[in-house]
């Protein structure tokens, strides 16, 4: 195991509490209000991983297993053994402490049931939870009571059920991308390789407890579809500026001296796209 995250190990209730707090707190500073709703969390014991976001009346409950960061955790170690077997400038590039990117690749995780909330996604399923991995509520299936039931919102086969789960999983993805990611800037380039990575290695373990499942349907995107909308906004995270300032200015063109130099995109993508791409592979 890594060096430390002995906060977990002696109090998983608090190390869940405070990686909530941090999430919660990227979410004000990257959308510029506190997230909409109390938030809680639960540190469930298991080997099991399973991270599920559902509403309850005061707000959201998350529950999120011991079995979760174990598997984030392990990962990260052998991501990093195979990393040190590579040339210099093919080896994975940390921030610091080993602990922190188990935590940031965390985080993210918490900040994508975050955002099922934030977007609304609740008000489609009738009540229903939303779930990364295999909880004990199939889909994240559950009454505010606690109680396991099958609702079938809007009259929705499970054929299509499976479907717009996928799609509500990828409109998440995206917008919990955008923020851990924040926004464009050159001087944040080690960031951004960085984060991106920490979020590839969730998608990684999602895909494979999906496979290992073998369920008839899927409810989660396959991790090739996850990974391309990821390394898409990562390609485009500089032009986005750009974007958006024209936009504002209601203009039905983008001026080129909006967007960064040929030079810096061309740097970026070296410097940032490639590696994490590298990663993959």
């Amino acid at each position: 195991m890594l060096d430390s995250l002995k906060t977990y190990t002696l109090n998983p209730r608090a190390y869940c509490d405070a990686i909530l707090e941090k999430a919660l707190s990227r979410y004000a500073e990257r959308i510029g209000v506190a997230f909409p709703a109390s938030v809680t969390i639960s540190s469930i014991e298991t080997k099991a991983f399973w991270a599920v976001g559902y509403p309850v009346k005061d707000g959201l409950k998350l529950e999120v297993t011991t079995g979760a960061l174990g598997r984030i955790q392990a990962v990260w170690e052998q991501a990093l053994r195979l990393s040190a077997t590579l040339p210099p400038e093919q080896q994975i590039a940390l921030l610091g402490h080993p602990d922190h990117a188990v935590e940031t690749s965390f985080s993210w995780l918490l900040q994508h049931e975050l955002n099922h909330h934030a977007i609304g996604h609740f008000s489609y399923l009738d009540g229903m939870g939303l779930a990364e991995g295999k909880s004990p509520y199939g889909l994240g299936v559950v009454q505010r009571t606690g109680k396991q039931r099958k609702p079938k919102p809007h009259g929705l086969n499970e054929r299509e059920l499976a479907d717009l789960h996928m799609c509500l999983e990828l409109q998440t993805d995206h917008d919990a991308i955008e923020i851990v990611l924040g926004a464009y800037s050159a001087e944040n380039w080690p960031l951004f390789r960085y984060y991106a990575t920490c979020i590839l290695v969730v998608m990684f373990i999602i895909e494979a407890e999906e496979r290992r499942l073998d369920e008839p349907l899927r409810h989660h995107p396959l991790a090739a579809t996850r990974l391309f909308q990821l390394i898409g906004h990562l390609v485009e995270l500089p032009t986005i500026p750009a974007i958006k300032r024209a936009y504002e200015e209601k203009l039905d063109h983008l001026p080129a001296e909006y967007l960064p130099t040929a030079d810096e995109l061309v740097a970026y993508r070296s410097e940032v796209v490639a590696p994490v791409m590298a990663t993959l592979f």
